[in-house]
């Protein structure tokens, strides 16, 4: 009677093929044959597309199956190729030996492990280091072809929402490398959702809106029904690719990984222009918090989520009923349970008299004198030579990457390693990765100074922002979002007296420019002022406003 074996293959995603898995089990059949063996068709397990590390363990269900028989007794031998198909990860290889030492179970490979011979466990000990190895190895391989494809001017991940692949192929079929194209359906959603956000809209809003509409998501979660969520909106909104650049060493699942095990990520930036679908200016307000202090916006009242509390550093809440005012939840809380804290603000403050406060800074701070000054800072931008320094990163940029690819395809039609050419492609990649880098930077800050977004600044009065601020024409929302561009940090500094409160409110010039001619903000320096507001002693709806 012959002795009851189980199979077990398992092919990875670095460019192994499916018929890995025939080829494993066939070699694994001719063993069985060689020791006697009979393996049934229901002990035959294989895992396809992943890896023998740890992060996968979890999602081989082939492997899973053959543990579950394993503990029900179901068979006497294993049969494998060669150990590193069961696994890759030090951990779980020496559970599996722990397991062989503990059970009647004989493991056999193809290449040539059998614990049924003296001294197997160094055997499988040096294999496994070998095997740990080769995955380290492997994954520097795969990421090295990664970049180089990026290099190149391919993509290398799964595109994002907006996008479809394309794929190069030679004329035998076999794949060069990915590009991505840009889904015109997809692409007007992406659109709609960075101007519905740069209205002011909430991320639960657009939420709302998309699934209303049953704008279907690209990828289903596997727990759940597939629905626009505010998280994914937000990792949406922070996709440098609409703008047409992609972001090697940024997602947020390398991130997490990264932070877990301490080390440093150095972002690389690859321009893809081809690929943009937003422009500067919107991509930008959309990242910039411009809706609501806490990023995510909301909020029926035009003043909420905007004033911070200088206490605590609370957002001031808006209260109900017909006379809306501000105050601090927290502070207000902390005195009724009398916390420890030393500086609480208490009361509350019309919402009445601080719209008034903010349209007599804007009257103020849009004075054609603070107008003046700050075209001046323009003028002196546009003729300061900021476009001859961008100009020539970019020229140098162009030419360290034509010295790569000329190396490049020197190494690869050589029969034989050459150090030192191989050292000056190194140094020429490095040097392009640092040029990238600079230029990367000098976007992300917004210090490429478009010249006709300068001039349509200086053309413009920004005197136009006030006509409908509070007019009752706009949304919430929009007259949110305008505010809280027009001042980046509105502070509550507390209250002086029953009627007297003081606030820090810092102006941005060149937001104001920016929205009346509807261009990226290219200044960003604010005018920081602490202001009094008063209501009057017999007339509480009048309001006095004092610069400090």
């Amino acid at each position: 009677m012959k002795i009851i074996a189980a199979i077990y293959a398992r092919y990875s995603s670095d460019k192994q093929r499916e018929t890995s898995i025939d080829d494993q089990i066939r070699r694994c059949q001719e063993l069985a044959q060689r020791h006697n063996l009979d393996v049934p068709n229901e002990l035959v397990f294989f895992d396809e597309a992943m890896s023998g590390t740890a992060k996968d363990i979890n999602k081989r269900t082939g492997y899973r199956e053959l543990l579950a028989a394993w503990d029900a007794g179901l068979f006497k031998v294993l049969l494998v190729d060669e150990l590193s198909r069961l696994a890759r990860d030090g951990v779980e290889l020496a559970l599996l030996q722990r397991r062989l030492e503990n059970t009647p179970v004989r493991l056999i490979t193809a290449d040539g492990l059998d614990t049924a011979v003296p001294n197997w466990e160094l055997m499988l000990g040096l294999q496994g280091i070998v095997s740990q190895q080769n995955g380290r190895d492997m994954q520097h391989r795969v990421t090295r072809g990664m970049m180089g494809q990026l290099e190149r001017g391919y993509m290398v991940a799964t595109p994002a929402y907006g996008y479809q692949l394309d794929r190069k192929l030679t004329v035998d079929g076999d794949r060069v490398g990915t590009h991505w194209r840009i889904d015109e359906q997809e692409a007007a959603i992406v659109r709609e959702i960075f101007a519905l956000r740069r209205q002011g809209a909430s991320l639960n809003a657009i939420s709302r809106i998309l699934n209303e509409r049953r704008i279907p998501i690209r990828r289903k979660p596997r727990k759940s029904a597939g629905y626009w969520r505010p998280g994914s909106l937000a990792n949406l909104l922070k996709n440098r690719i609409y703008r047409g650049e992609f972001v090697w060493n940024d997602s947020v699942n390398v991130r997490l990984k990264a932070n877990k095990t301490g080390r440093v990520l150095t972002p690389q930036y690859f321009l893809r222009p081809q690929l943009r679908i937003i422009d500067d200016a919107t991509w930008f307000d959309c990242n910039n918090k411009t809706h609501s202090r806490s990023g995510y916006g909301g909020g029926k009242h035009p003043l909420a989520g905007l004033f911070e509390c200088g206490a605590c550093g609370a957002m001031l809440t808006v209260s109900s009923g017909r006379t809306p005012s501000l105050y601090c939840a927290q502070c207000t809380q902390a005195c009724c349970v009398s916390a420890p804290d030393a500086l609480r603000h208490k009361g509350s403050v019309s919402a009445s008299g601080i719209k008034e406060m903010l349209l007599v800074a804007l009257r103020e701070l849009l004075s054609p004198e603070v107008v003046e000054a700050f075209k001046d800072r323009l003028r002196h931008r546009l003729m300061g030579g900021v476009e001859e320094e961008v100009a020539k990163i970019r020229r140098l940029h162009a030419l360290a990457k034509q010295s790569m690819e000329r190396l490049a395809r020197v190494l690869s039609s050589l029969e034989s390693d050459d150090p030192v050419l191989e050292a000056e492609y190194r140094t020429k990649q490095t040097e392009f990765r640092r040029l990238e880098e600079t230029l990367a930077e000098l976007e992300s800050r917004q210090e490429i100074f478009n010249r006709a977004a300068l001039e349509k600044q200086l053309s413009v009065d920004p005197q136009v922002l006030l006509d409908k601020i509070f007019d009752g024409s706009q949304p919430a929302e929009k007259v949110r979002a305008v505010l809280a561009r027009l001042f980046p940090k509105l502070v509550f500094r507390g209250k002086t007296g029953r009627a007297t409160a003081v606030f820090e409110l810092s102006y941005s010039p060149g937001a104001a420019a920016a929205l009346a001619s509807d261009t990226a903000t290219l200044d960003d320096d604010p005018l920081v002022r602490l202001v009094q507001l008063r209501s009057g002693a017999k007339r509480p709806t009048e309001w006095k406003i004092v610069w400090l």
